[in-house]
């Protein structure tokens, strides 16, 4: 495995580490990638007791436009003034590249604007007629529908609205991200019932016109809520 596929010094990442107790996750900073062995500083609320020489460790982390999860060994615990650091082994590291579909759906709570841009009753639109009127239709300002999203992932959302919307609707939507606010042509690919706290329909969208660049920001944004610590 080339280096470039090791997370570098300074990059982010989730650890999963084999402890006594059970498994536990961590968000950390990467310290170093020298000699062999990735060194990584040891978060102050995990105790250096979970942290048992010969025990498997998982890393994910992200390097351009992909993902990836690095099955090592811990090697030893080392201290300097107050910080210490975790060396895991990587003599043999086994890595595997994380396709986007292991990204798929995961809860996100944010708020999103739409507007229906083409209802289909008046007739189902080919991706070509779509494609035609996508200037004009984000060139629309401020949208007039609100919904709340319920999960997200690089190709779709699912969507909590008051509003009717029957299958093959096409939508303008608007929503934030870190970095970024995603204005895209999506399409309604399934309808289901609330869900059991809400008031409307929840609908799942197809994303139709994201540019590369916006679906980078999402699937960014979705890896780093999944690498976040359950509670």
């Amino acid at each position: 495995m080339t280096a470039e596929r090791l997370p570098q010094s300074g990059e982010e990442v989730s650890v999963t580490l084999e402890a006594t107790s059970g498994t536990v996750q961590f968000q950390t900073k990467m310290m170093g990638n020298q000699a062999g062995a990735l060194v990584f500083e040891k978060p102050k609320a995990i105790p250096a007791t979970h942290f048992v020489v010969g025990r498997q460790v998982i890393i994910k982390y992200s390097h351009k436009d992909a993902y990836y999860a690095l099955s090592a060994h811990v090697a030893s615990l080392k201290q300097k003034d107050d910080v210490i650091t975790a060396v895991v082994l990587t003599e043999e590291p086994e890595v595997k590249r994380l396709q986007r579909r292991d990204f798929v759906r995961i809860p996100f709570e944010i708020a999103m604007s739409f507007e229906r841009v083409h209802e289909v009753r008046k007739g189902r639109l080919s991706m070509d007629q779509i494609k035609a009127q996508q200037e004009a239709w984000l060139a629309v300002g401020a949208l007039s529908h609100q919904a709340e999203v319920v999960d997200l992932s690089g190709g779709g959302v699912a969507i909590e609205s008051k509003e009717t919307l029957y299958l093959d609707d096409v939508l303008l939507v608007q929503f934030p991200l870190p970095g970024a606010l995603i204005k895209t042509i999506a399409r309604v690919a399934n309808a289901s019932r609330a869900r059991a706290h809400g008031d409307g329909v929840v609908y799942g969208l197809q994303f139709l016109t994201l540019t590369s660049d916006q679906q980078d920001h999402i699937v960014q944004a979705v890896f780093k809520k999944q690498m976040r610590p359950r509670d």
